[in-house]
């Protein structure tokens, strides 16, 4: 049980039981006064004062937004976790040293807020007894402290910055609600090599002073200020978009400047004038609607961010400082764009006439809509990375990334309908699941008619009026629009559920039935039957309850039927079984053929090149079912296996299961010259083989186990005309130990035989790739083999997070080093030993990078020295082995 969980049971207990009965106050808060200090730790301590009219309640709720850093988010894995710690996981709880009612010590109890994802989305909550619920006024006073943690994002300090971007002092809940733009006075004090920017501050006697009307003051700290400004015209009136960043941006020449001084570095982007470009676009779109700007300055702050590509704050955008590291295509540049423009519009688009629970999204809202309108009167069109990429399903990575994308920033590239918040740095959706502007925005056009929600789309860009009473207006009442914003705290998954054609007269009746599974969620589902001329036929089930049949009619019988063709519900993979879009089809499409696996691989020492190329072929979200060719060439052999591949246990992730069970026949070449001898021959034969791998994130694995077993039966052959048979059974296990973030024991053990009158080429060896690294693939050979392996890998912290940039089209992001250690015997070895004993040691290198700036890869480099060699194999054999590949050892 965590200590929060812990005080939530005891505190009660120990202050007299001022907890859970009675009922919390609805009050707002009429003034913050904030005292701050970083010390020479990098503790954060604060004083808050704010002033609170408690209206006849007996008790006051404060939120400690920032006590979410006590825990490491919840939704990070081993891919993920680079994005949020530096280093390694680095815990940070609020204490809460005294709470003061006008100046009298106050009681006081500490717990979650309700109806949250967990300590590490939503902080806790201080709430606080009143001793005169009949007073006009009453001023709380809060001390807290908290070591500010190594992290990226909103809070924290990373690389001599400190950022303090999310609310970061205690602030007033009514409710859920907390936004309350009202008046907040900062004094802060900071190391004094760092310089304070965000909302406007000024320097007096050794701090920091500031104050705004707004939910909350944030900032940042940095070791180096550099600010540019850049002055735009809208409506005739100047503005003014100012860049702060922790450090010198490149810019760019003039057009107009002379050739001596107009030579422009291709290695480096102009922010600054992406941002221009993005904002003047954007005051643009404004001025066709009607709409003056909310402000007439901009401030956009460069921050520390890996999980948040572009984001807003009280009176500051801020964007990644990745936001330009993508490779120059145009449609790429424009997805970023895209999310640029929809922040910078968030930011201009005055909420004053909203709610104060109503405001946050609300404004996102309208942001989505005029984003569109951007997007079209730029591009004419609005796209997607599944748009761009769909066609290249074939490729590895491009697989992954459309069906279970492993990168950061996803939400950017495939404008998903749920926009999830998986790791809590958006405060607006932090204490409890919420629907952002995007997904109200589709399940309006679900709900209403083409006429209404073009009207609601018009009235929401051009005028002032509340959007709920605008929505209300178009037919969407409270207690709908109320489930809609808590649509992604609602898990769901539809299927097809019992299907009937008909033929009535000239035509065929259809009826569907739509299954609803998980939550109550009422809402509008699409269902679309395609008859076999091709004509189609949509229908809508309302939604209301948890199944339901729609009546479709069409001229022929049907060929296909689906739920949500256009991909516009969010469904859940926790609630399906397989993937929550494979029971939405009667008859799932082929995909295009995916190549499973394309590695290439070297070892310089002996001149050898190994090649792998696996592809197979399933349906589309089809998580069972695979035919797959592979194809594979090395010093032994070069041939390939034609399988069938039954995938089975539980998910993986949304595009693997856990185990697998498969059957094939295969084909090669042995190769004359391996080994001792020199004849080579044609083999063919069968290959079974069972097991299972827990791991899913195969290019820089921290925790999971794999076993995998084989049974081939190969009949040969040979160059001299004889046929001979052989069965080679063999069992590899490993097993990944996490000894941090930034370190990892692999352990990999490999046993493998073969019986009956095998070949050189069929024999199991010691050296490879995947083996021995320090033995050539054909020094120790035998009957049968067996050996372990054990590799270290870690990343030094000043290679944790680097932004090196080759050619725009890859990016290193971080470079392991790894040292293994191995050891094995090789049975009946072609050199006359009875047992042949073999050991290794060596080192590499692991370059992690990014395919254009989005997709991960890897490039492993290793260098190995044999440690157990005969008199012959020192004497003939280099010293030393090299190799590489694009994988990592496992």
């Amino acid at each position: 049980m965590s200590t929060l969980r812990r005080w939530t049971w005891i505190v009660p207990l120990v202050l007299g039981g001022i907890g859970a009965a009675l009922p919390v106050a609805a009050q707002e808060p009429l003034g913050y006064r904030v005292d701050a200090r970083i010390d020479a730790v990098d503790r954060l301590l604060v004083v808050t004062q704010v002033r609170v009219r408690p209206e006849g309640a007996r008790r006051v709720r404060l939120w400690l937004h920032s006590d979410r850093l006590a825990d490491p988010p919840a939704a990070m894995d081993d891919l993920s976790a680079g994005w949020i710690f530096p280093r390694e996981i680095d815990r940070a709880p609020v204490t809460v040293d005294a709470v003061r009612v006008n100046g009298a010590v106050a009681r006081w109890d500490r717990r979650l807020p309700e109806g949250s994802e967990g300590r590490d989305h939503s902080g806790s909550d201080i709430v606080v007894e009143l001793p005169d619920p009949t007073a006009a006024e009453v001023v709380i006073t809060l001390h807290t402290r908290q070591r500010l943690p190594e992290r990226f994002g909103r809070v924290g300090r990373t690389a001599g910055r400190i950022a303090l971007l999310a609310p970061w002092y205690p602030l007033v809940v009514r409710d859920d609600t907390w936004a309350f733009e009202v008046p907040h006075r900062l004094r802060i004090e900071v190391p004094d090599d760092h310089v304070v920017a965000g909302f406007p501050v000024r320097q007096r006697d050794g701090a920091w002073e500031g104050s705004a009307r707004a939910p909350y003051l944030p900032l940042v700290a940095m070791e180096e200020e550099h600010r540019e400004h850049v002055v735009l015209r809208s409506d005739g009136r100047p503005f003014t978009v100012e860049v702060i960043a922790p450090y010198a941006l490149y810019r760019a020449p003039p057009a107009d400047a002379d050739p001596l001084h107009g030579l422009r570095d291709m290695a480096r982007v102009d922010v600054v004038a992406h941002v221009r470009e993005v904002v003047d676009g954007a005051l643009r779109t404004l001025a066709m609607t009607g709409r003056e700007p909310a402000r007439r300055t901009l401030r956009v702050v460069l921050a520390p961010s890996r999980t948040e590509l572009v984001a807003t704050a009280p009176g500051l955008v801020l964007i990644s400082d990745r936001i330009d590291e993508l490779a120059p295509l145009d449609d790429l540049l424009a997805l970023h764009d895209r999310a640029l423009v929809r922040a910078v519009l968030r930011a201009l688009t005055d909420g004053a006439s909203e709610p104060t629970g109503d405001r946050d999204w609300a404004r996102d809202l309208r942001a989505v809509l005029l984003a569109d309108l951007d997007t079209l009167r730029r591009e004419g069109k609005l796209t997607t990375a599944r748009d761009l990429i769909d066609w290249a399903g074939f490729h590895p990575s491009i697989d992954q990334l459309l069906y279970a994308p492993q990168i950061a920033f996803v939400d950017t590239y495939f404008g998903t309908v749920a926009e999830p918040e998986r790791f809590g740095e958006d405060p607006t959706r932090a204490r409890r699941p919420r629907a952002r502007g995007r997904r109200l925005l589709e399940h309006a056009r679900d709900r209403l008619e083409p006429g209404a929600f073009d009207a609601l789309a018009a009235g929401l860009v051009r005028t002032a009026t509340p959007a709920r009473q605008q929505l209300a207006t178009a037919g969407v009442d409270g207690a709908t629009l109320d489930r809609w914003l808590a649509s992604p705290g609602l898990p769901v998954n539809y299927r097809l559920g019992t299907l009937r054609s008909e033929q009535a007269g000239d035509h065929w009746v259809h009826h569907v039935e739509v299954i609803r599974e998980g939550a109550e969620r009422p809402e509008p589902v699409e269902v679309r039957v395609t008859d076999r001329s091709g004509h189609v036929a949509d229908a809508v089930w309302a939604g209301e309850d948890d199944h339901g049949t729609v009546t479709l009619e069409t001229p022929h019988e049907r060929a296909q039927v689906q739920i949500d063709p256009r991909r516009r519900l969010p469904q859940s993979a926790e609630v399906a079984d397989g993937h929550p879009l494979a029971d939405d089809a009667e008859v799932l499409p082929f995909r295009p053929p995916i190549i499973q696996q394309l590695n290439l691989a070297a070892s310089a020492t002996e001149g050898n090149i190994i090649g792998v190329l696996d592809v197979v072929v399933r349906r589309q979200y089809d998580l069972e079912h695979t035919w797959g060719l592979s194809l594979r060439t090395g010093p032994r052999n070069t041939g390939g296996v034609i399988r069938y591949i039954q995938l089975l246990g539980r998910k993986r992730d949304g595009n693997n299961r856990i185990g697998a069970l498969s059957g094939g026949l295969t084909f090669d070449r042995l190769h004359e010259g391996f080994s001792a001898s020199g004849e080579g021959g044609w083999r063919s034969g069968i290959l079974l083989s069972a097991g299972y791998s827990t791991v899913r994130y195969f290019l820089d694995p921290h925790r999971g186990s794999r076993v995998f077993g084989n049974l081939q039966y190969g009949l040969v052959r040979r160059d001299g005309g004889r046929i001979t048979h052989t069965i080679a059974p063999s069992l590899r296990a490993a097993v990944v130990i996490p000894l941090g973030l930034r370190n990892v024991l692999t352990l990999v053990g490999d046993v493998a035989w073969v019986f009956g009158d095998p070949l050189p080429g069929e024999r199991p060896g010691l050296g490879g790739r995947f083996l021995l690294r320090g033995y050539q693939s054909d020094e120790l050979v035998g009957q049968g083999r067996v050996f372990v392996v054990a590799e270290h890998r870690f990343t030094p912290t000043v290679w944790g997070d680097l932004d090196l940039d080759l050619f725009h089209l890859v990016w290193v992001r971080r470079i392991q080093l790894a040292v293994f250690a191995g050891a094995g015997l090789v049975y009946d070895a072609d050199d006359g030993r009875r047992v042949a004993p073999g050991a290794e040691i060596g080192g590499g290198l692991r370059f992690h990078f990014e395919y254009g700036g989005v997709q991960p890869g890897v490039l492993s480099v290793d260098l190995a020295r044999p440690l157990l060699r005969t008199a012959q194999a020192r004497a003939s054999r280099a010293p030393v082995t090299f190799v590489f590949g694009f994988e990592q050892y496992f």
